[in-house]
């Protein structure tokens, strides 16, 4: 495919890389990388662009809105201009077949100071190791949302030496995702640890960075505040370009959407899941890694559909969780063993009695034949499949 590209994304490409693209006519020229996040984000895969450098050419823009006097040639660079660039981009070089994975964007709650640069979130290398460089004995950490990532970031903080609070809206850490009986466990794991855990709770603002105004009048001062109220996807690029967003960039369940040669993987699509039978959404690496082999497939023209099971893990003090499967809040939940004890499965069965997710603690050996179980969408004896004393039923 011969391409050309155009004043404006010659301007782009040259003053961001400091790149010659002169060469950018020939049918060999190499593909082209645009990864988000900005430089900071880059560095964390420098290896990466090391080993690629000889045949492929990396954009690394700031999707974030913040500037980069080296990278961006006006100073500002935010996700309006990347966009309109991006669409020159495309336009030029032309394309047979584009996917799309920007990812997502952790989210800022609409409340007073919460915009504020010092209040933290972690998506980036960077995030992290900001984090770290303040976490330590003696600091104070106020986390905002006992999600996944507010609660893995308690358990490293406690780790390290450092007094940790975590501010939550529902009645345990977790509830939204695990619901309330298995929230309450993971509730007592961070009290037993040493975590301020403070649930039913609303903040109505953060002052100066550091100090959290809790709704009914308290007020928490810390060396730093992590936002873990979750993310949302990074659809402005598939916005702007007239794609279907719903939670994601709508796609089937073979990752294409319904505009011809463009398709999505990752945190950022919201794809067709035969299993569950409607739009999933899975905010994991291992998602985005198999969605990314499978879109692969797509584009080389595989009728292949995407149906490995969403799939995510957790490792909190000495807890490792695994959970497979998708589970709907009215799902029944049964206990395989004690929530008492150190290590137990749970599984989710629908009002039909078929397996729809499960997961366990502490328990190694189990996640196969879990997998095993909720792929089969079997509907299994749930009385045996609670009783630890009797083997787990065979796959329908």
């Amino acid at each position: 495919m011969r391409t050309q590209l155009g004043p404006t994304s010659n301007r782009f490409i040259s003053q961001r890389l400091r790149l010659n693209y002169a060469d950018w006519g020939n049918s060999d020229a190499p593909p082209l990388i645009l990864q988000h996040g900005g430089r900071d984000h880059c560095r964390s895969w420098d290896w990466v662009a090391e080993e690629l450098r000889r045949d492929w050419h990396v954009i690394c823009p700031d999707l974030r809105g913040h500037g980069d006097s080296e990278w961006s040639p006006e100073g500002h660079y935010g996700m309006d201009a990347f966009v309109y660039d991006f669409a020159q981009l495309v336009q030029t070089l032309g394309y047979d077949q584009v996917l799309i994975a920007t990812g997502a964007i952790p989210r800022r709650p609409p409340i007073p100071g919460a915009d504020d640069e010092r209040v933290r979130t972690l998506r980036t290398v960077a995030d992290s190791d900001a984090l770290r460089a303040v976490l330590g004995p003696g600091a104070h950490l106020v986390v905002i949302g006992a999600g996944w990532i507010g609660s893995e970031v308690a358990a490293s903080a406690r780790g390290l030496g450092a007094d940790v609070t975590v501010v939550e809206q529902a009645d345990n850490p977790l509830e939204r995702v695990l619901g309330a009986e298995l929230g309450a466990y993971f509730g007592r794991l961070h009290r037993d640890h040493g975590v301020r855990l403070l649930t039913g709770a609303g903040v109505e603002g953060i002052e100066d960075g550091r100090r959290v105004r809790l709704a009914g009048g308290e007020t928490l001062d810390a060396d730093l505040v992590l936002l873990g109220v979750g993310v949302a996807p990074a659809t402005g690029l598939a916005e702007a370009a007239g794609l279907a967003v719903d939670n994601g960039i709508v796609v089937d369940e073979h990752l294409r959407s319904a505009t011809p040669g463009v398709l999505a993987a990752g945190d950022v699509a919201s794809a067709r899941h035969a299993r569950y039978g409607r739009q999933v959404r899975v905010e994991h690496w291992d998602n985005a890694i198999g969605q990314g082999e499978a879109a692969a497939r797509s584009m080389l023209g595989s009728d292949e559909p995407y149906t490995r099971l969403p799939y995510f893990f957790t490792d909190q003090y000495e807890l490792g969780m695994e959970y497979v499967g998708l589970h709907a809040p009215e799902d029944r939940l049964v206990v395989r063993g004690s929530l008492d004890d150190d290590a137990f499965q749970a599984y989710w069965a629908g009002g039909d009695g078929r397996l729809t997710a499960a997961l366990h603690v502490n328990d190694w050996d189990a996640i196969d034949p879990m997998r095993a179980l909720v792929d089969a969408a079997a509907a299994v004896d749930l009385e045996q499949l609670g009783d630890a004393g009797r083997p787990l039923p065979e796959p329908g």
